[in-house]
């Protein structure tokens, strides 16, 4: 769904603060962001925490600015027929490969493992292993002039710099290949290919941030003393998920008891729900500082969403 590339926290507050000061002035030259600090990380206090025992379901606030999987499956599936036909009008008979579909996966939050474990059905079967994925979908084997064309790169390691061809088979060669001209003509009113990068951010930045929150560390803290007094010694649910002894082919009698009394303990402590609550309250102080460009990023894929379905409705 994305191309993940995680800023320090500064990165996003300065997003923040910039679009704070952005909104606040009328007129006349922008003015420049403070540098954060550590001790300008927003603090929420978050009242009326729901109960939450598994997190799978969750939506978090930003969500509404993030393409889903089944959008982002809509979105290839489309990008796909139209590389097809571009290449059958080049002479190629290309079929691109189906998008990669993700068992469980709904949004980039990754919300089933967000703060680990919490599906007390799953770790019970599984442990700390993730269910199992669906091979990779095997790529064509295309020729370099196919490649060529689908990629609109002309480039090889002999000549790095060399530049694709005008024109192709007696037709003009397509801006991008036929990837490109697939991809700017679902957005040509608006949406983008990737996922926007101030979105990401606030997605990103707002589980790092919430680790701070005085709430989520008290939680954490009570979250281990359940583990400690169930003989398991974690600081916190990464470190459990992350314990090396559980990197096996498959789960362990010890893996399987260790899980599920980490479910148990979430349960017990309100885990998720608590840490649920405080990273949704900074994601909406996040939104609500670059609410301009977030309208533009939703409005941007709904028309990214119409178009691809149109034109899988005219394929059929």
């Amino acid at each position: 769904m994305r191309s993940l590339t995680s800023r320090p926290v500064a990165a996003v507050l300065a997003l923040i603060l910039a679009g704070a000061a952005s909104a606040a002035c009328s007129g006349g030259a922008p003015a420049a962001a403070p540098q954060p600090s550590a001790g300008a990380i927003p603090q929420v206090h978050v009242t009326g925490i729901p109960t939450v025992t598994d997190s799978t379901s969750l939506i978090y606030p930003v969500d509404a600015y993030l393409p889903t999987h089944d959008q982002s499956i809509e979105f290839d599936q489309a990008t796909n027929l139209l590389e097809d036909r571009c290449m059958e009008q080049f002479g190629f008979d290309y079929t691109a490969p189906p998008p990669n579909i993700l068992p469980g996966a709904v949004t980039d939050s990754n919300a089933p493992r967000r703060y680990g474990v919490s599906d007390a059905a799953q770790v019970a079967k599984l442990g700390y292993h993730p269910p199992p994925s669906a091979p990779l979908p095997k790529k064509p084997s295309v020729s370099a002039a196919a490649l060529m064309l689908l990629t609109g790169s002309a480039a090889t390691d002999a000549s790095p710099s060399a530049a694709p061809p005008t024109r192709y088979a007696n037709r003009a060669f397509p801006a991008g290949g036929c990837i490109g001209q697939a991809r700017a003509q679902l957005t040509a009113h608006g949406g983008s290919a990737n996922s926007d990068a101030v979105a990401e951010e606030i997605n990103d930045q707002s589980l790092a941030i919430s680790e701070r929150e005085p709430q989520v560390i008290a939680v954490v803290s009570q979250w281990s003393q359940c583990m400690a007094k169930h003989g398991y010694h974690y600081a916190t649910p990464y470190d459990a998920t992350g314990d090396q002894q559980w990197n096996t082919p498959a789960p362990s009698a010890k893996e399987l008891l260790t899980a599920s009394t980490d479910v148990a303990c979430k349960a017990q402590t309100n885990l998720v729900g608590t840490w649920y609550a405080v990273e949704a309250a900074l994601q909406r102080q996040m939104i609500a500082a670059n609410q301009q460009h977030l309208d533009q990023v939703k409005a941007g894929i709904t028309a990214q969403l119409a178009a691809s379905g149109q034109v899988l409705a005219a394929a059929g």
